[in-house]
């Protein structure tokens, strides 16, 4: 009697004889490791012509976002039977839309409390039909309605049911039919259909369910759906049943969801299920010989298989289920401290010996999930450092289109990659790839430049806008108060302001300068010359051809002003000579190349245009044709303000105020860039004749760039 009593506690508190019973749980516990589960959905919808007031559907919701994807994915499949009424028919998109809306309408939840909630709200929708119905006969419709909702969420499914939806779990190349027994709905008089209780249960990689009517379970034998769920192909699965169904004499209608459980590895590979045919291992019976069957069948009412898959669980949501608390309380019966001491301490020995193998083959497959994990780090930064290595002989035969190309793939590789492993040496190449980038960029990060002057330090109300050259004096025009600013390189002693003849209710915004001709442009439509020789001004008012536009930039070329409408992507040619009222270069065709003009600067016969997103477009102001100006794919500009052309070179310099440095690019497609952190707002610069000289004008403060 003590040995009876030890060997089935034991067995029946820690499942020890499960365990060792069947060795696939040890099998898939290493297989299923590392492998993040997918959902593969196949759904049957036929209705038999026969049949007619028989209605049906499936409807299959996945996450939309991430915030649902903390939920899961969402599966219902409804019947209603013997009904002629539209409207009965249909309830099963309304209960459908209503679960929906009410699952995913608060992702905060967990998936069984928001799956919950939304069959709560079926139930209420379910109670207020039911009072629309105007006969008893439309309310006895009620009685027809087989319904099945399902959530599947990392590894769990949880489903509840209304009426005859029957399930089937293939597993291990057995199937097990009614994993939701428990939930039997019965309708009686007086009583309307609900759900009544959520059942979880957690699956594995290569598990396969059906949710169907009860119309595929009369069709099919379990043999015959078991055979099906082995050899069929999952595409051809649907088929397959839609085909049985038209073979059969008998009119049937079959309303079906199929699920397969598949897996994808952590780095992005995928697993085949890992279910070989199921190897038969010896009976309880044969272990501890039958008078032990006989007592133990006394003690212990047989559990079904459904059970030790699927045991509902305990929550608010109202339940009606004798046999579901009649199952727990089962478990419940027993105490531990009732078991005479021995039986306790070698229970507690298996219990420790199971941990310790379930630890041992834990440990193993982290140490190699681990390995593995450094091999793949390992291999990243070995690759980065291949081309690393490829760019620097690039260099050696001065290949430097080539060594960009390789140093710009090494740096994708590392800034790519989420380093667990090696993160200090992948910073380290990192940094090093990033510093030999930069010099084959042509990037000179400026430190202690040399600031000329600053206008605070002046005593004077001046905030500069625009700055220009003229012979060895600095030119800088202040938007604000129309004051000219001329800074003496050579006797900064000698610098003063210009009065200019604007008055106050008008700004001088633009200018540029040639020769001893300096041009200006006022918000009045005025265009401003002064010569610098006899100090004077000029002044001549100039039409825009449009209304509306809005001037961007000025270039003065050859006694000719050229005049950037951003607005109107448009050049607007004007000369004091030949008109007073302003001439568009561009038509509407060739303003279409234009997307975001911000500034202009003219060579001969060409207008070199720059655009707010960093392309430059080029301008044959005789022939009246663009071409495109390619940056090399390093130099990425975030916000161009200015463009101006090297005066004794092809050079062009471009003026990126948030990236804090000039960019110059010459005719071989080279590149060279001047940056500082000391920079805080460029709005303009210039070069000096020879271009050996960059003048930079960042707030009150002008900076020397020695251009070598």
């Amino acid at each position: 009697m003590f040995q009876n009593k030890f060997v089935w506690h034991t067995i029946y508190y820690i499942g020890f004889f499960e365990f060792v019973h069947n060795f696939e749980f040890i099998r898939n516990l290493c297989y299923n490791y590392g492998a993040m589960m997918r959902p593969v959905i196949k759904e049957v919808v036929f209705k038999h012509p026969k049949i007619k007031y028989v209605f049906g559907d499936s409807f299959i919701y996945e996450p939309t976002n991430v915030e649902e994807e903390k939920l899961g994915s969402l599966y219902i499949l409804g019947e209603i039977t013997n009904v002629s009424r539209s409207s009965s028919a249909d309830l099963i998109n309304q209960l459908a839309l209503i679960i929906k809306k009410e699952f995913y309408s608060n992702p905060k939840k967990p998936s069984e409390t928001a799956l919950e909630a939304a069959l709560k709200k079926a139930n209420a929708l379910i109670k207020d039909f039911d009072k629309k119905q105007k006969s008893e006969a439309d309310r006895a419709a009620l009685k027809n309605l087989n319904f099945f909702a399902a959530v599947f969420n990392s590894g769990t499914l949880y489903f509840s049911k209304i009426g005859k939806i029957q399930t089937a779990l293939f597993r291990y190349q057995e199937i097990i039919q009614d994993i939701d027994q428990t939930l039997e709905h019965e309708f009686t008089k007086g009583r309307l259909p609900s759900f009544s209780g959520i059942i979880k249960g957690e699956l594995e990689i290569g598990d396969k369910l059906i949710f169907a009517n009860r119309d595929l379970f009369k069709l099919l034998s379990l043999g015959q759906l078991k055979n099906i769920f082995k050899t069929a192909a999952d595409e051809k699965l649907p088929f397959l049943i839609e085909s049985k169904v038209k073979e059969n004499k008998e009119p049937f209608s079959v309303f079906a969801v199929f699920l397969e459980i598949m897996g994808e590895s952590i780095n992005g590979g995928s697993y085949q299920s890992f279910h070989p045919e199921k190897i038969d291992p010896l009976t309880l019976e044969e272990i501890i010989g039958p008078e032990y069957i006989a007592r133990t069948n006394q003690m212990f009412n047989a559990q079904t298989k459904s059970e030790k898959l699927f045991l509902p669980q305990e929550s608010d949501f109202p339940r009606e289920n004798k046999f579901a608390k009649k199952g727990l309380e089962r478990w419940r019966s027993v105490s531990f401290l009732k078991l005479p001491l021995i039986s306790q301490l070698l229970m507690i020995f298996f219990i420790g010996f199971a941990l310790f193998v379930v630890g041992g083959i834990y440990m193993s497959v982290q140490k190699n999930q681990t390995a593995q994990t450094k091999d793949f780090y390992g291999n990243i930064i070995q690759q980065a450092k291949d081309k690393r290595d490829q760019a620097q002989n690039a260099l050696i035969y001065q290949d430097s289109p080539e060594a960009k190309t390789k140093l710009e793939e090494a740096l994708k590789l590392l800034q790519e990659t989420d380093f667990s492993y090696f993160k200090e040496e992948a910073e380290k190449l990192e940094s090093e790839i990033q510093k030999n980038l930069e010099k084959v960029q042509g990037l000179v990060e400026l430190k202690n430049i040399k600031l000329i002057f600053d206008f605070k330090d002046l005593g004077l109300t001046f905030r500069p806008s625009k700055i220009f050259g003229q012979n060895k004096n600095l030119i800088f025009l202040d938007s604000f108060s129309n004051d000219i600013y001329k800074y003496n390189l050579d006797n900064p002693a000698s610098s003063g302001l210009i009065i200019t003849p604007a008055d106050e209710s008008e700004r001088l915004l633009l200018g540029d300068w040639t020769k001893d001709i300096l041009v200006f442009y006022s918000s009045k439509n005025k265009i401003y010359f002064y010569n610098a020789l006899n100090n004077n001004f000029t002044s001549y008012p100039v039409k825009p051809s449009k209304e509306n536009g809005r001037i961007n930039d000025l270039g003065f070329y050859k006694g000719v002003v050229y005049l950037l409408d951003g607005i109107n992507k448009e050049i607007i040619k004007y000369s004091p000579e030949l008109s007073d009222a302003g001439s568009s270069l561009f038509n509407q065709e060739k303003a279409a190349a234009l997307t975001s003009p911000v500034s202009l600067s003219l060579t001969g016969s060409v207008a070199y245009i720059l655009q707010s997103d960093g392309q430059i477009k080029k301008y044959n102001l005789s022939r009246g044709s663009f071409e495109n100006v390619a940056l090399p794919s390093p130099v990425q500009l975030k916000n161009p303000v200015k463009i101006r052309l090297g005066f004794t070179t092809s050079n062009i310099y471009i003026l990126d105020q948030e990236g804090k440095r000039v960019v110059i690019l010459n005719k071989k497609g080279e590149i060279k860039q001047y940056f500082s952190e000391e920079f805080s707002k460029p709005v303009d610069f210039w070069m000096t004749d020879d271009e050996k000289t960059i003048y930079l004008l960042d707030g009150q403060k002008v900076y020397q760039i020695d251009n070598r």
